[in-house]
């Protein structure tokens, strides 16, 4: 993968190569890997890399874009043809849509450079989850992820706006003989995996769900791990808690603005440039 001052060099050096004025260029670069285990032992690895530069030109009213995957001259050169091509057969827009200038209204995204995992560390992570399995003689299963990508937007009108972002997942599930439990750590920078605390989790619970007994019909107080809270929280941004949904009044809030609608123990915030933030901006470009 790309570091984020390779990536802008590359939109850089695209730009300088437009035969346009009006040019922007958007390149990702991604790193992903995946390992899943089942009954105590690696049953899938894959590690893929990505690169995808997308060039967009604006031309005597019309505007094209057109995506590659190769960074070397010939093949930008290629791609410029191919898009003048492009320009010459569709008709003229009485606006087409304009590039974006730079400006300070653009917010400062600061993160740390991040890197993904390595089979060789996510092996290491089922070795240590296979270990705890034997010794409490259960089964063990569950994945290794992550998941990184770097961003950049450029365009001739001087605006260049960059950004890495990942997300990454360790997940284990113990099997005992009457009962299954399950331990798991998300975090967005895949080298903060609290792989152990996953392990020590899905072990204990894994031994309290062996020998279950019944009980009668009736209420009981849950608590709900984070997990599970932050699926519910997934389903009600479904469910309407945009801003788009609450203009179309398909929110659940809408008519509410300034209002409280929850329990005063309970507050939700929408914070995209949140340092720990998992999957943030994924779509930029």
């Amino acid at each position: 993968m790309l570091t984020k001052t390779e990536a802008i060099k590359v939109t850089q050096d695209v730009l300088n190569l437009s035969p346009y004025a009006e040019t922007e260029v958007a390149l990702s670069s991604h790193h992903q890997l995946l390992t899943r285990f089942g009954d105590n032992r690696i049953t899938q690895n894959v590690v893929r890399e990505t690169l995808s530069l997308g060039i967009r030109a604006n031309h005597r009213n019309r505007t094209a874009r057109l995506e590659i995957d190769q960074l070397d001259t010939e093949s930008v050169k290629s791609a410029y043809q191919r898009l003048g091509g492009i320009l010459e057969m569709i008709a003229e827009a009485s606006s087409p849509p304009a590039l974006y200038p730079p400006g300070d209204y653009y917010p400062e995204i600061k993160r740390n450079p991040i890197r993904g995992l390595t089979s060789e560390q996510a092996a290491e992570s089922v070795q240590r989850a296979v270990a705890a399995a034997k010794k409490g003689r259960f089964l063990a299963s569950g994945i290794v992820s992550s998941d990184c990508q770097c961003l950049v937007l450029s365009n001739s009108k001087g605006l260049c706006l960059s950004d890495e972002i990942s997300d990454s997942t360790f997940t284990c599930t113990m099997d005992g003989e009457s009962g299954a439990a399950r331990g798991y750590s998300f975090q967005a920078d895949p080298n903060r995996l609290e792989v152990d605390q996953a392990i020590t989790q899905s072990i204990k619970k894994c031994g309290r769900a062996q020998n279950p007994v019944s009980v009668e019909p009736g209420f009981y107080d849950v608590v709900l791990e984070p997990a599970a809270v932050a699926e519910l929280v997934v389903f009600l941004g479904w469910l309407g808690l945009s801003g788009k949904a609450y203009l179309e009044k398909r929110s659940f809030c809408t008519g509410k603005l300034d209002q409280e609608i929850l329990a005063k123990n309970v507050s939700l915030a929408d914070d995209p440039l949140h340092s720990g933030i998992i999957r943030s901006n994924k779509n930029m470009v």
